[in-house]
């Protein structure tokens, strides 16, 4: 256990989320059969618990949950009640699934940092855990599905959706307040001079997009690896801490880049799927035409934002903010390939 959660032990710590689901769930003689934290996760710190209870007239129930922790130091700046309400919003849209969510908590004292609670979900996320006998056959069109499901979120009517407390309009054209907000992470966790990123930066803002011709909700870190697969379908889209009004192909670019592939394939999504079949998919359920060089101009975007969030994380392990090796991981080890990425797409060569 660690000193993050302001907690002695793992031990104290699984006793309060015993007591505070106990409390909430009106279960008396509620235990913890299993309860382990969830390794890999940047931007919250999670656990998975099971718990287990005695119903009404008897009835043994059994529930496998997730705890989602706000941390004191985060490679992303994450919006745990925005989170919390998408999930809430998306919960009947059909062809959007998310895990139900059961409470939300503002009260640092429970578990030493906000957190909120939701229903496990089965399903795997990393793409090659899809090279596996279960998934024999369906690879492709699971992916396939990973882009209509995207393609269906930018397709939504956001007024629908009673957010307004949560996501606003954006101000003005949405690219340039999104590349306004990634210079803004970059300058205030300066590791450096970064010239690449810069020039690609004074690029982009020389060279905006047309405005969208309409508003999406946008996840703002949609890959494979943030969706739930089964061999049946999706089971699950996770981690909405992003999610804004924006650009549909924000979105998608951000899908589609090179970051999230194998490094035994990089041509392909997730190992799979060409990159003008992941592009087809999206359309199709969105009912959007791709501006060729629009989405060029996102896809560039996509490496000053993934710098911002590597040079986030770098700089909270650096300054001593954050003792999780993750963080100085990924900065340290993406940096170069994130710049060779924006020289390239600018037709510079690679470094």
């Amino acid at each position: 256990m660690t000193s993050h959660y302001e907690v002695d032990s793992k031990t104290e710590f699984v006793l309060r989320v015993r007591g505070y689901l106990r409390d909430r769930l009106a279960a008396e003689d509620l235990r913890l059969q299993r309860a382990e934290p969830i390794v890999g996760g940047a931007s919250r710190e999670m656990w998975s618990v099971t718990a287990c209870w005695t119903e009404a007239r008897g009835r043994p129930t059994e529930r496998k949950l997730i705890l989602r922790l706000d941390p004191p130091s985060s490679l992303l700046e994450s919006g745990r009640h925005t989170e919390f309400a998408l999930y809430r919003a998306l919960s009947s849209v059909a062809g959007v699934p998310v895990p139900a969510v059961l409470f939300n908590e503002d009260d640092p004292s429970i578990l030493g940092m906000p957190f909120f609670v939701m229903q496990h979900v089965n399903g795997v996320t990393q793409p090659s855990e899809l090279f596996t006998d279960e998934f024999a056959g369906r690879r492709q069109h699971l992916v396939r599905e990973v882009f209509r499901t995207l393609g269906r979120i930018a397709a939504l009517d956001w007024n629908d959706l009673s957010l307004a407390d949560h996501i606003r309009e954006p101000g003005g054209h949405p690219a340039s307040i999104e590349l306004d907000r990634w210079e803004r992470v970059l300058d205030d966790h300066d590791l450096g001079p970064f010239p690449i990123t810069r020039s690609t930066i004074r690029q982009l803002r020389r060279e905006l997009p047309p405005h969208p011709p309409r508003l999406s909700v946008i996840h703002g870190d949609y890959r494979v690896g943030n969706v739930l697969i089964t061999p049946e379908g999706i089971s699950a889209v996770l981690d909405w801490e992003l999610a804004h009004l924006g650009d549909p192909l924000e979105d998608l670019a951000w899908a589609i880049a090179p970051n999230w592939r194998l490094s035994q394939s990089p041509e392909l999504i997730a190992g799979t799927l060409e990159e003008a079949a992941a592009i087809e998919a999206w359309q199709a359920a969105s009912e959007l035409r791709v501006d060729g060089a629009a989405l060029r101009w996102w896809q560039l975007f996509s490496h000053v934002k993934a710098m911002g969030i590597w040079t986030a994380g770098a700089a909270e392990f650096v300054r001593g903010c954050s003792d999780n090796l993750v963080y100085g991981l990924f900065g340290w080890r993406n940096f170069g390939r994130e710049e060779s990425w924006m020289m390239q797409r600018r037709g510079l060569g690679a470094l």
